[in-house]
């Protein structure tokens, strides 16, 4: 596979898993070429099962090495297409997970297929609001230029890149789409969607903490659009940390969208460029004008989802921060009958004794002039 090792992983203890977990499944392949699909993607499931880290995301990078030759991508799509017929959820953390995405959740004319590893899921129900806002923007505000560069920030499975490029290409031409994430497996991984997708020539994905890496002179000024579905906590997956410690850092979103504002003006084409980015409405700032530089502001809500909360999503932290540090989120309940809203913590009781939880997501499109809706700062 062309796609190198990110430097997070290049020297580490992982990273060297990996490369023998790359060996050992290049010995796999003629197998998974011969086998019916079915067949192939359990023998895969069953690989991986014994060791996840590195397995999983060794088996993923095959597969992408399979899309990468002509005479093998027909089968390397159908091995993800038997993964994704299992219907595994992706926040259930199974070991290698296949996902189908169809034209109807994208706005594209062709089906956009990821594999997901527990390093780096991919699009969750709260991931698929920020992918549906990808979806309106390019139906309803987009312009088509010739030659456009976008940034996706803390990219994930590159799944927001993926299908900005393939949109940027169909409206006008794309010069190139980058996708930043301080997590190195995400950057495998994004590689190896790329190269499912058959993106890898038009989008570049790099090791980095937020837009600094990419702050650079033949970008400043030149970007069109920047994208992001910010993380909600720091720190990489495989490394816990303690209760206090994981859930200190939840505020992040708020303030790492905030930071991407400051570093993005930089680098946005003047007037047209465009910072698009979901944030959950969880947070009582989601409402608010995030912006810190004076001149660039929120021009539309172009999104405003309710899903029910994942089943997997541990709300002890939340708790944690509006009890400890009085931090309140919001929460709703109720849906459809009667929709109220509820603190984290009656959040948490509710889904204790099996109710349901649900949050608003909110998809904002940010521009350069006066700010097109009347969204109140924040308290200092």
């Amino acid at each position: 596979m062309t796609a190198e090792v990110p430097p997070g992983l290049r020297d580490s203890p992982e990273g060297r898993e990996l490369r023998q977990a790359l060996d050992a499944m290049a010995g796999s392949l003629p197998e998974l070429l011969q086998d019916p699909p079915a067949t192939a993607a359990d023998t895969l499931l069953g690989w991986t099962l014994a060791a996840p880290v590195p397995r999983a995301p060794a088996a993923a990078l095959a597969l992408a090495a399979l899309a990468e030759r002509p005479a093998t991508r027909v089968r390397a799509l159908e091995l993800v297409g038997a993964l994704a017929a299992r219907g595994q959820d992706p926040a259930a953390d199974p070991p290698l997970c296949g996902v189908r995405l169809a034209p109807r959740q994208t706005g594209l004319d062709e089906e956009v297929v990821l594999l997901g590893v527990p390093q780096v899921k991919p699009p969750t129900r709260i991931g698929l609001v920020a992918l549906d806002g990808i979806r309106r923007y390019f139906a309803e505000l987009h312009r088509p230029q010739p030659a456009q560069r976008a940034i996706d920030v803390g990219t994930g499975s590159g799944v927001l890149a993926i299908v900005a490029a393939k949109h940027l290409r169909r409206a006008g031409g794309v010069e190139g789409v980058w996708g930043v994430d301080i997590n190195p497996w995400a950057v495998l991984m994004a590689r190896a969607n790329a190269l499912l997708n058959g993106e890898a020539e038009r989008t570049r994905f790099l090791e980095g903490d937020g837009l600094g890496v990419l702050d650079r002179p033949d970008l400043v000024g030149r970007v069109d659009l920047i994208l992001s579905n910010p993380p909600m906590t720091v720190g990489l997956p495989g490394q816990p940390l303690a209760l206090e410690e994981r859930f200190n850092v939840i505020e992040q979103p708020v303030e790492f969208i905030r930071e991407l504002i400051r570093t993005g003006v930089r680098l946005l084409r003047r007037p047209s460029g465009q910072l698009l980015f979901h944030i959950s409405g969880r947070f009582p700032e989601a409402q608010q004008n995030l912006s810190p530089v004076p001149g660039f502001g929120p021009k539309r809500a172009l999104l405003q989802g309710l899903t029910e909360l994942d089943p997997y999503v541990d709300l002890r932290g939340l708790v944690y921060q509006e009890l400890i540090q009085d931090r309140p989120y919001i929460f709703l309940k109720g849906y459809p009958v009667e929709i109220q809203r509820v603190t984290a913590t009656e959040a948490h009781l509710i889904r204790k004794r099996g109710g349901r939880i649900y949050q608003q997501s909110f998809v904002w499109v940010y521009g350069f002039g006066e700010p097109a809706l009347d969204t109140p700062d924040p308290p200092a």
